[in-house]
């Protein structure tokens, strides 16, 4: 059996129509057509920048019944359960009777009004997770322009020269937000705390938002012997507890992001972010090289105390990639439900440049979303070090078994292994083309 929750979303900021305010709030009204016979409580929780809170409301079977609740404006995880008992009753491990289908993300703006419906399933999975954050880096219509960095620094001199890079792009008045896309050192380098605490403050260095992706030097190949012989699961829990710590919220100037660490069901990858500026959901996706973590481990090993352990390396490959389809089906959903102009989607493989090995699932499901979505899309990626520009759905894609085309896809490979360029990403909500790009140059 199953009900609809409908959720409508009132901002009551104000009349301003530039972007939100962090104090700004919207009301949140949750509508109950028809509650199930079994069900007399309905939970809400709100999890975000720093605060925490459960709301529960009394329901009674059959009966259609209506709430409000004030939320600040923003994006919004939204997860709900209900109950058999009295809302008196139900307690942080009390099981839920019903839950929703699946976690949904919408937008909330001051002054507008945002239906959502929610089916209640029976339940087959315990706990509320909803997660609110201020997800707007600017406004829908005015400019905004990204900054967009990967694979670097590499090498001792490069880590010693990364501070310019930053500098210049902390020096661009126009830049709001800045992007890397993974590999913060080189893949014959070890992949030792002291290095990752340097660049974790380099990072701390950027004067705007910073969200990066972790890529493959950094934690999927730090099993070969000049990396360290480290098991990379271990690099990979070190990556997200130091560049992670407080979920949702990005390196640089801090500032609330939607992280997938709202999503009950992935809620360990932290690590994948999305954002709303310009009227274009920007979204960063864990996606690595090195067959995007199937490869094997400690192929380099001439010791014999160094072993491959497949079980877990592929338990963790499934998990990412399930969570990675995951957070591109909502990234599009979002889109979609925001009646956005565009989408970007960052991550750190390149993922047309040999083997599909570990990628397909991936891909084809950004495919398949781009498709449908029928505006705009950027893919931008790191990984092969080479700046590339290209259509690679124009005619479809053999490789990845897809037989449309998605002509509406970009797809830009940033300029890597180097402290001296960063790319300029632009977007006109207003104009045409939606997306501009340029290669920048760092001053010597």
């Amino acid at each position: 059996m199953s009900s609809v929750l409908t959720l409508g979303v009132l901002g009551c900021g104000g009349e301003n129509e530039g972007p939100a305010a962090p104090e700004e709030t919207g009301s949140l009204a949750l509508r109950v057509g028809e509650t199930p016979p079994d069900t007399r409580c309905l939970v809400v929780s709100f999890d975000g920048a720093g605060a925490s809170r459960v709301e529960k409301f009394g329901l009674t079977p059959g009966e259609s019944a209506s709430f409000e609740a004030r939320v600040a404006v923003g994006l919004l995880a939204v997860d709900a359960s209900a109950y058999a008992s009295s809302c008196s009753r139900v307690h942080s491990s009390s099981v839920p009777s019903y839950v929703i289908d699946e976690v949904q993300t919408v937008h909330v703006r001051p002054g507008r009004v945002t239906e959502l419906s929610l089916k209640l399933v029976q339940s087959g999975r315990i706990g509320v997770d909803v997660s609110f954050h201020d997800g707007d880096l600017g406004s829908d219509t005015e400019p905004f322009h990204l900054a967009v960095i990967g694979d670097t620094p590499y090498g001792a001199t490069q880590a010693a020269n990364f501070f310019m890079l930053v500098d210049a792009i902390n020096a661009d008045a126009d830049v709001d937000a800045a992007v890397h896309v993974g590999d913060i050192k080189n893949g014959s380098t070890r992949c030792d705390d002291a290095y990752f605490t340097t660049i974790f403050d380099e990072f701390a260095r950027f004067t705007l938002p910073l969200l990066y992706t972790p890529g493959d030097n950094e934690w999927t190949d730090c099993h070969r012997a000049n990396n360290g012989a480290y098991d990379p699961l271990e690099r990979l829990d070190v990556l997200r507890s130091l560049f992670f710590a407080e979920p949702g919220v990005t390196l640089g100037e801090p500032h609330p992001v939607l992280s997938q660490a709202a999503i009950a069901e992935h809620a360990a990858f932290v690590e994948n972010q999305l954002f709303s500026a310009a009227s274009v959901v920007f979204s960063v996706v864990h996606v690595v090289g090195s067959a995007n973590g199937v490869a094997p481990w400690f192929g380099t090993d001439t010791t014999g105390t160094k072993f491959d352990d497949p079980e877990r390396r592929l338990a963790e490959v499934d998990a990412r990639i399930a969570a990675a389809v995951d957070w591109i089906e909502r990234s599009f959903e979002l889109a979609e439900s925001d009646e956005s102009k565009g989408l970007v989607l960052f991550m750190q493989a390149d993922t047309f440049v040999g083997a599909t090995t570990g990628f397909e699932a991936v891909i084809r499901t950004f495919a398949d979303r781009a498709r449908v979505f029928g505006k705009p899309v950027l893919l931008i990626q790191g990984d092969s070090h080479r700046y590339t520009e290209d259509q690679p759905f124009a005619f479809g894609n053999e490789a990845y078994e897809i037989t449309e085309p998605v002509p509406n896809v970009t797809r830009v490979v940033v300029e890597g292994e180097t402290t001296s360029e960063w790319l300029e990403l632009s977007v006109d909500p207003t104009g045409t083309p939606l997306f501009a790009w340029a290669r920048r140059q760092v001053a010597p």
